[in-house]
């Protein structure tokens, strides 16, 4: 946590600097600036920290997050503010129970309102900082699949396809609140990397690899604490207002 916050505090003194105005080749100050909506997706690498990584036994979580974020006030250029979904996905484990071949998995789930500060100003290389609240959902479910393949008479004579079906014979979720902060680099108005602080106060939760089976019974080991977390995201990220033939690209 010390190094995101070490991260973090360069961020803002950078930042800083740049809102005075420097002198740069990148930045052209006479360009105009670009409202419309940002949209971004992003791949994640999430390192569980402290109580939360031993309870979960996990070294890393993957993942995914999309947000979209405007500015809502022409006064303040600077700030974008939107919503955000990012599932980290914490794995599975596969265990035979009544002759099926039984799948659990542990996924959470973050709905966040997301306020992204950065420059007004085009540049190549440009910083931003982030600040996030919003809920977390930890939820584990225990499916097993049911294939129904169609024969050959009746692909060719009624055009049925082979159809799966998900029963979930077991879940469990648990929700509370989730805050995020973080600050990374646009590169190009293309490309974004970012590092950030993510911490949810506490939710019970289930790791896949405290899942049992017992005389076919499911058994699931809950563990409650913080679950804290410190991520590397990598992606894309571009404004609508690129997409309008009418207006010239910055």
């Amino acid at each position: 946590m010390r190094q995101t916050l070490a991260f973090t505090l360069i961020f803002i003194i950078y930042f800083a600097i740049d809102a005075k105005g420097q002198n740069n080749s990148d930045v052209d100050l006479n360009k105009p600036i670009r409202y419309g909506v940002d949209v971004s997706v992003n791949f994640i690498s999430a390192l569980p920290q402290a109580e939360f990584k031993t309870n979960f036994d996990k070294m890393m979580l993957p993942g995914v997050n999309f947000d979209a974020a405007l500015t809502p006030s022409k006064n303040a250029p600077l700030w974008k503010a939107g919503a955000q979904l990012e599932v980290l996905f914490g794995g599975s484990k596969k265990n035979d129970w009544n002759g099926l071949r039984l799948r659990s998995s542990t996924d959470f789930i973050s709905i966040n309102f997301i306020n992204r500060f950065l420059p007004e100003k085009s540049m190549t290389v440009k910083p931003f900082l982030e600040l996030a609240l919003g809920f977390n959902m930890s939820y584990t479910s225990s499916t097993y699949e049911i294939y129904d393949k169609a024969t050959f008479w009746e692909k060719f004579l009624f055009g049925e396809e082979d159809q799966v079906e998900n029963i979930t014979v077991k879940e469990h979720n648990d929700t509370d609140k989730n805050l995020s902060i973080g600050a990374g680099i646009i590169v190009k108005n293309t490309f974004m990397l970012q590092v950030k602080y993510n911490y949810i106060p506490e939710v019970v939760y289930v790791s896949p690899g405290a899942i049992t089976i017992e005389n076919n019974e499911i058994n699931y080991e809950y563990n409650t604490s913080p679950v804290k977390l410190i991520s590397v995201s990598l992606g894309l990220t571009f404004n609508t207002r690129k997409l309008e033939t009418s207006i010239p690209d910055w």
